[in-house]
């Protein structure tokens, strides 16, 4: 082949085509939302960073758009992500809203801003101590539910006093 010839027939490099999927629009401003709250990009909501705060704010985006009404394999094809990881993240901001006030208090933020329906708040069950079983079996562990009080900073008022 002559040189010619082979400058014409080499491969012409193509375009940088990024591989983040393209989520709707709905999906969108939740994860505007989530990373304004966040103090993130939603560039990095939609990458593959595993810092800490990065991955916090990517689990609270999958639990405000399944509390929204989203599926689980849904919300993982607009965040590029397995169905299963999207359910792990989903059950960490859960627990993370029952041990952390804030955390609910920011995502409350997020789901009045784009429509949905506030959620009760989940209330924590305390480990009292294990007991013995009503026939006398072994010993089990014991919970006792904390009171249903408000959680915003100088308010003492049950939350039915709302």
């Amino acid at each position: 082949m002559s040189a010619p010839a082979l400058q014409q027939a080499t491969v012409q490099p193509r375009a940088k085509v990024s591989r983040l999927p393209l989520p709707d629009e709905y999906a969108r401003r939740v994860l505007e939302l989530v990373a304004e709250t966040y103090s993130v990009r939603v560039s990095h909501l939609l990458g593959r960073s595993g810092t800490k705060h990065v991955r916090i704010a990517r689990q609270a985006a999958y639990w405000c758009l399944h509390r929204a009404g989203r599926s689980l394999p849904a919300v993982g094809r607009a965040l590029g992500r397995n169905h299963s990881t999207v359910l792990s993240g989903v059950r960490r901001t859960q627990h993370r809203m029952l041990h952390d006030p804030y955390t609910c208090a920011r995502l409350e933020g997020v789901l009045d801003a784009v429509g949905i329906p506030r959620v009760e708040r989940p209330r924590c069950e305390t480990f009292v101590g294990f007991v013995r079983g009503s026939r006398g079996g072994d010993f089990h562990p014991a919970y006792r539910r904390q009171t249903d009080i408000c959680h915003q900073p100088g308010c003492g008022l049950r939350r039915a006093e709302h």
